[in-house]
């Protein structure tokens, strides 16, 4: 009786190991594998012929699209949302392109170099990671410093388009923008309130305009002007120091 019950926990034991690892599965394996099991043998010959862009460029608007229907969407696929973005790919399109660059390796029997792959897309994105970072850290300061009637000075960067002048904050990557007092705006204002708008930590201030260096420019392709209480959100911003 001892060794039908040691029998039955050790077979118990083992079928429960074979479920986990069976739960283990690559996700980018099991995304591969789906389509290499659903094209036909004219597809994939046809499809091996084509270069790697060549290949990702005429999927883009069947099988990428189905991705982001049939996984991505919703978030209906999580395991494969999860896996990519524990190795640093956030980008939908980033995902489905390691996809397809993998599923054409594998059809012609090269090496996916799935690690190379995404460092590519990584450091790619670097610049642009550590720009936002950094912006939303300097958002949260001017959120800190300022209060709610507190004079501040703003600086912008202005662009001209057919004589028509617009303030813009600076996207990322930042290449370096430095103000120009004979061009930029240098807007003077009241904090009129603060919140964070939708979710922190995206900071915004309500700005009670008292004074424009050029009254004839428009912030963010809105008509503005001394006395107006406008919204600014703080990511990007630039607010010059008490």
């Amino acid at each position: 009786m001892k060794r039908l019950i040691f029998i039955i926990i050790a077979f118990a034991l083992i079928s429960c190991k074979t479920h986990s690892q069976s739960k283990e599965i690559n996700p980018l394996d099991k995304a591969i594998n789906y389509f290499d099991s659903t094209l036909t043998k004219n597809e994939k010959d046809s499809l091996k012929l084509l270069s790697e862009d060549e290949f990702e460029n005429e999927q883009q608007w069947n099988l990428t699209s189905w991705m982001k229907n049939n996984w991505f969407k919703d978030l209906k696929d999580t395991s494969l949302i999860f896996y990519f973005n524990k190795l640093g790919i956030n980008r939908v399109d980033d995902m489905c392109s390691i996809i397809l660059t993998s599923l054409h390796r594998k059809l012609n029997n090269k090496p996916i170099d799935f690690d190379a792959q995404v460092e590519m897309y990584v450091a790619h994105w670097k610049p642009y990671n550590d720009c936002q970072k950094k912006q939303m850290e300097k958002a949260l300061l001017y959120y800190n410093q300022f209060k709610i009637g507190d004079t501040i000075t703003i600086i912008m960067k202005v662009e001209i388009f057919e004589d028509q002048r617009n303030a813009v904050i600076p996207g990322c990557p930042d290449y370096g923008w430095t103000f120009d007092p004979t061009n930029d705006l240098e807007i003077q204002g009241i904090v009129n309130d603060k919140y964070f708008k939708y979710v922190s930590p995206n900071a915004a201030f309500k700005v009670k305009i008292i004074k424009m260096n050029f009254p004839n420019t428009k912030i963010l392709m809105e008509e503005v002007k001394v006395g107006d209480i406008i919204e600014m959100h703080l990511k990007g911003l630039t607010i010059k120091p008490k």
